[in-house]
């Protein structure tokens, strides 16, 4: 079976790539209007500038949403189940989709405190970010 497959690192992503691998989450914001915005993207979603730079994020939020993932549409996560895939409001106010890990599904509850960490993945330049439990080591 292939292994998991890992994002494309895009121009665009770059920079929010290089962060992740020194353990920092990021997110683009406008030279323009001061929008905040994750994903990556080419524009601004709010005001279509090109000037877009990136700013550190403290990492710190609450679940907003989730759902439990027992059976994964990719087998390469086959072993990874129960996934806890969950929408993070950041203390910055925006929102990040991720996995929950290093908890069972039933301790993950809407409003739980949860803060990033960064796994390395077989690309040197890939670290994706996941969310545990704040208080999980």
């Amino acid at each position: 079976m292939p292994g998991k497959p890992l994002p494309k690192v895009m121009t665009w992503d770059q920079d929010f790539w290089e962060n992740a691998e020194k353990g920092v989450l990021s997110a683009q914001q406008c030279g323009q209007c001061g929008n905040l915005q994750f994903y990556p993207r080419v524009v601004c979603v709010k005001c279509f500038s090109t000037d877009l730079g990136w700013k550190s994020l403290s990492g710190k939020g609450r679940v907003h949403s989730f759902t439990i993932v027992r059976i994964p549409a990719n087998p390469a996560f086959k072993d990874d189940t129960p996934i806890v895939f969950a929408e993070i409001e950041l203390e910055e106010g925006i929102r990040i989709h991720s996995d929950i890990t290093r908890c069972s599904p039933e301790e993950v509850e809407i409003g739980t405190s949860v803060r990033v960490v960064f796994s390395p993945t077989t690309s040197e330049k890939i670290h994706l970010p996941h969310f545990v439990l704040t208080g999980t080591q």
